[in-house]
Formats: C-alpha cells, structure tokens, sequence
C-alpha cells in the first residue's frame, strides 16, 4: 500500500510481502526475515559469476556456429552455405546430420575451433575450419580445408541479439554495426572473398528490422573469411596472425600433460563446447549436452537447456582438473546452478529448467564429494560456504525420506510432496528407477514398488554408499563451513550406514548387490555398483581384494584386464566395466544401462578403489581401469571426435555404427579419459 501528499517529499510509502506454504493462508512476512545487504559469501557468488559470464563465447544452446558476447547479447551466426545448390550448413550442433567435428575450446574462451561439413551430397563435398578468438573482442576465421572455386560457396553473417535483449543491427556491404541498449556500439568487419547478396530458398533467413547479415562469396583456393570486431584488425592476415598467437597459447597448456596432452585437450572440450548462458539461470553452466530441453514454454530456442544433477555435478570434477584458473571459475559457477536448483523439499531435483523440476525424487548423491575435492585441491572455502547448508539438508531429506525398513538402508522412491503436486506422473516403479541414474539398469527389472511407502522394496548398495560417501565428506566439510556441530551426527550417518553396508555382501558369489527388504534375499543382478561400498570404507580388505581378482579383473564379468592392455578380453567386451557383468543375460542384446560403458561409473569405481589403495591388487587394478577407460575415450574422439554419453563395449563398436551409443557429445563421457590424468596426478 502507499500514500502520497501534494509535497512530494512528504510522501510516505509501505510495502507488506505475504509469505505462505501451499494452500497455507498466506501471512505477513517479519521484519527481521529481511535484511538490507547480501551476506559476504552471496556477494561473492554474484561476482563470481558475473565474471564467467563475460565477452564472445558459444553460449546459446542450439548453435555451435553462433559467437554471442555478454553481457549485450549480440550475436554472430555464421554459416556456410553451397551456392549451386543453396544447402547451408548453420545453425547447428555436434551431433546433428551436419558434420561437426569439434577440437580446441579455451576456458577463457581465448581460442576455439571446430570443422564443419554437411551430409547433404548438394553441398558439394566441401570442409571448412571454423576457428576464433573471443573474449572481449572477437576474431574469427572460415577457412577451406581443402581447395575451393570462386563463389562455389558463402559465408552468410547474420546479425542479432539473443534472449530478446534490445538494441538493433544494420549492414552495409561487409560491415555489421550494432548498438546494444545501454552499451557501447559495436563494428563488425568481413573481411575475405567479395560481398554478395543473400540466396533464397534453404540460405538462413534474411535479416529482420533488427538484424544484419553480411554474405560474402569465398575466393578460390583455401583462402580464409575473417570476422573481426578489433578495429586494428583490418584484413585477413591481421585476423590469421592473432588467432595464431592464440592458437599457441591454447595447445601450450595441453603440453604440461604430456603423453596426456590430448586426453587434455579432450576432456576440457567436453565442458567447454557444451558451456552455455541462458537468463533463467544466475550464471553460466554446462548442460549434459546441447541438445536437450526441459525449459516450459520456451519462447524460442535461445532459452534452451536442462541441468541434471548428478551429471552436470560430473562437470564440475572435468572442469577442476586441468589446472586452469578460468576452468575453476567454470567449476564453481556450474556447480552452484546444480545445487542451488535444490527443491523446498530440500533436494537436488533429478532434472531443473526454467522453473521447472522433477519433484518427485533426486539422483545420485555426489555434490559433498566432488565440493570436498575442489576444496582440497583448490584450499578455497568459498563453495563450502555457499554450498554446505543445501548439501547437509540433502543428506537430511535422505535420512527422511529413503531410508527403508527395517534396517534402514538407502533405497529408492518417487513421490511428489508438495501440497497441490501432481502425483500423475510419479509413485511408481519406473520414476523410481529414474532416481538412480540408471534408468533401465537389470538390477531393477520387475515391480518391487510400493505405492503406499512410494519406496522401492529394495535395499540399494550404489545408493547407500554415496549416501555414506557424502555423509562423510559433509562431516570433513562442517567445521570449514562454520558448522562444527554437525559432525557427531554426520559422523555418525556415515559409520552407521556404513555397517549397515557390509550386510548387503552376498558370500555365496562374494560380491555386494542389492537386497529385498522382506527377507527373500539379495537380487543378484550385478553391476559396477557392488565396488560402490569401498567409497564408505565399508568392505574389508579381503572383500576388496575379492571385488578386484574375482569381478574387475575377470574377462566374464568386468573386462579389465590385470595390464590395462586388454589382454584376455573378446571382442564383445573389450574396452572393460560394462555397466551390467557381461555374464548377465541382459548384456549380450545390449541398451542404454544394460551394457554400455558410462564415464560415471568408472569414475565411481576409480574413486572406490582409490579408498583401499594400501593393497598393491587394488592400486593396479584402478591403473588397469584408468588405462582401458582413457583408450576407449580417445577410439571415438580420434574417429569423429566425438565425447559419448555411453560407449559400446564391443571393440568395433558395431552395433552402433562404429559411433557412440548415445548422445554423440554428452561431457560425462569424458570421465572414462580423465581418470588417466587423475593416475598422473598421484
């Protein structure tokens, strides 16, 4: 309410916000809920990520082709486009029918690189580089790969400003002229080749009041098109000299890695080609892969995008390895958007987009773990601050809500609590399956669901140990987080749950898998979670030792071979850790979690092993894994560079087309390569 007087200095004005749960009616807020300031620790996330999210870089979802600055929003969209036949290639992602194959991405976004083709026959067969230099300014090159006639081909510019930003675009012959609302003007230049005019029919669309294009037909040979908003930079050699200097510092910081400098190069580009921005969220991030969408509504493809937990927490852990001060920010920044998308519930929703969130269950819990190594590794406090009291009160939600009797381990569950929720799409068997990231894994077949409970009747051995795991990493992290009296009780979770464990190992096949609640025994489908209990310190050595010789190691089960040089294995399990045991009757008609080979759960073994490393067994046995897992990455990066959601255990990969068995370029899949620079770095 407000009131006013003709003095317009005597004006007095009010404000009551109403707060209430559900159907609750709502209540005045108190005072003292309000204060006037962030706290230090939220201020110093809002200057984190504004940081990030900075200058040219690949941030809109749909376009790999698109150069966008921030804070303004212009954008350059480029594409290639084949005169005769008027096929373009552009806009366009990683995995669609164009050919894309994707190199270098700087966490500065100082430098990147990427060739593009097309499938359509109509295009004429030709291969382009597409390399630029962003940041503050941008410089930017297409380049034939191979030779070229004149006017065979066009590079098409168009102008524009994403998320519905204002400001307006013109062109004039092969220069683009911006002016973004509330920001300095910004030239564009074309450089290369002549100025043409824009083609119909499958050429991009043509510019709209508030854009611009510039087309420019490409000269013969391999002679570059260069995009420049560097007023110095006034011709193709000016452009080609800079990128070049950036170029080299790029390839210097792979070159400390060694005989890993491409495992390097590899896994960065995995989180770097798939970081984007998008104004639903506080700052940049990197979704699993640029092409999936849960945003409600969209009202075009710019606010594309969708965080899933456990997997875009995966991203952070790629990104804090390479020993890069922009990478770190990177880390955080996706980290905070991961966790900070907790529900009032007070869980880490299985997927986030827009505002909307699966409100019925969670995913694997890693978020404690992978903060507790970026604090270890980084000796900064700033994320344990920020992130503790959502992580504790996750583990809580845990301890409330999934913890099965009567011995209370961790099972699985779907159910949506909040009052007025829809119960139409969850409470049953398959949204439960769904929490455990494992969305078809045989360990679940069948409906052991009780829609009363709305808990799985199944005590889950993977799902247990990452809740002792972190129970434990949130007892290391309290006291940095000035929550010193948390630890007696996390302490105790992890211990507890952690003897709770060790009754979840069946002796008859010597081996931990999951267990009926009702006493009719353990369900002995067995997958690379059963080495999961070594992360809870819950085995004893001789079960470790057990877990290694009789399971990893064994060319009928996990396909590791002692070496790492895939010794003993057939062709149908060769690259190792398939993610159900090749002995099972799921594996050989091979799906999704039946078979293939994941990035996180060789990342979840390794970080098992890593646990008892004391037994010699154990410490070659995670080398051995560190060496298939690194070979399997770069098959499909040296073959199409490509970054795979799962991989197929078959060494020819022939039942996928000698391509990857998933999403073609899904950044998890990169944890197969990074636990080579992990063993590097012991």
């Amino acid at each position: 309410s407000s009131s006013s007087s003709k003095n317009k200095q005597d004006a007095v004005g009010s404000l009551t916000l109403l707060w209430g749960k559900g159907n609750e009616e709502p209540e005045p807020l108190p005072n003292d809920a309000l204060v006037p300031t962030v706290s230090a620790v939220e201020q110093a996330r809002i200057e984190l990520q504004s940081s990030v999210a900075q200058g040219w870089n690949t941030w809109l979802q749909p376009d790999v082709m698109s150069v966008t600055s921030l804070p303004s929003g212009l954008t350059l969209a480029v594409s290639v486009c084949a005169v005769a036949s008027k096929v373009c290639v552009g806009p366009t992602k990683i995995q669609q029918p164009d050919r894309v194959r994707v190199g270098a991405h700087a966490y500065n976004h100082s430098y990147a690189q990427l060739y593009v083709a097309s499938a359509d026959a109509k295009f004429g067969g030709g291969n382009f580089s597409v390399e630029w230099s962003g940041g503050p300014e941008l410089d930017l090159l297409v380049t034939p790969v191979a030779p070229i006639s004149a006017g065979e081909y066009e590079v098409h510019v168009m102008g524009r400003f994403a998320w519905l930003r204002h400001g307006t675009v013109s062109a004039a012959s092969t220069v683009l002229q911006a002016t973004p609302a509330g920001l300095p003007a910004v030239t564009a230049h074309v450089y290369g080749g002549s100025a043409a005019s824009a083609a119909a029919g499958n050429m991009p669309p043509t510019a709209t009041a508030e854009q611009g294009e510039v087309v420019v037909a490409m000269a013969a040979g391999t002679a570059a098109v260069a995009i420049t908003t560097v007023a110095e930079h006034t011709s193709v050699a000016d452009v080609q000299k800079a990128v070049a200097v950036h170029r080299d510092i790029e390839f210097n910081t792979y070159a400390r890695f060694g005989a890993n400098a491409e495992v390097a190069l590899a896994t960065q580009a995995a989180i770097t080609w798939t970081e984007i921005y998008t104004p639903a969220e506080a700052g940049p991030f990197c979704p699993v892969s640029r092409s999936w969408n849960f945003a409600p509504s969209s009202v075009n493809s710019d606010f594309f995008y969708v965080i899933f937990d456990w997997d875009n927490i995966f991203a952070s852990y790629i990104a804090a390895q390479h020993q890069n001060p922009a990478g770190y920010r990177l880390a955080q920044s996706n980290l905070i958007q991961v966790i900070k998308s907790s529900t009032a519930a007070g869980f880490v929703p299985n997927f986030s987009a827009g505002g909307r969130k699966s409100q019925d269950r969670t995913e694997p819990p890693i978020g404690a773990k992978v903060v507790l190594e970026l604090y270890q590794k980084f000796n900064d406090s700033f994320l344990v601050q920020l992130l503790y009291p959502t992580l504790y009160k996750w583990n809580t939600w845990f301890v409330e809500n999934r913890m099965l009797a009567p011995d209370n381990l961790i099972c699985l569950g779907s159910w949506n609590a909040q009052p007025n929720g829809s119960h139409s799409d969850c409470n049953n068997m398959q949204d439960a399956r769904f929490e455990s990231g494992l969305d078809n894994s045989p360990m679940y077949d069948g409906n052991f669901f009780n829609t009363d409970s709305h808990l799985m009747q199944l005590y889950d051995v993977g799902m247990s140990s990452m809740f002792a795991m972190e129970a434990a990493a949130l007892a290391q992290l309290a006291p940095i987080a000035g929550h010193s009296a948390d630890v007696t009780e996390l302490t105790h979770r992890a211990s507890t749950m952690r003897q709770l464990i060790a009754t979840l190992w069946d002796g008859s096949q010597g081996v931990f898998c999951n267990r009926f609640n009702n006493g009719s025994g353990f369900y002995a489908r067995i997958t690379p979670t059963s080495f999961y209990p070594l992360l809870a310190k819950a085995a004893t050595d001789d079960q470790a030792l057990a877990l290694v010789q009789n399971w990893l190691l064994n060319p009928k089960r996990f396909c590791i071979a002692p070496h790492g040089d895939f010794a003993g294995n057939n062709d149908t399990c060769y690259w190792g850790l398939p993610s159900v045991q090749a002995s099972d009757p799921a594996f050989p008609p091979l799906g999704y979690w039946r078979g293939y080979v994941w990035g996180p759960m060789a990342q979840l073994v390794y970080w098992s092993l890593s646990e008892y490393t004391h037994l010699p067994q154990v410490a070659a046995g995670r080398l051995a894994l560190s060496k298939q897992m690194r070979e399997l990455m770069l098959s499909q990066w040296h073959l199409h560079r490509h970054i795979c959601e799962n991989y197929n255990p078959h060494k020819s990969a022939d039942t996928s087309h000698g391509d990857c068995s998933g999403t073609k370029f899904y950044h998890w899949g990169a944890l197969t390569g990074l636990l080579s620079l992990l063993e590097q770095q012991k």
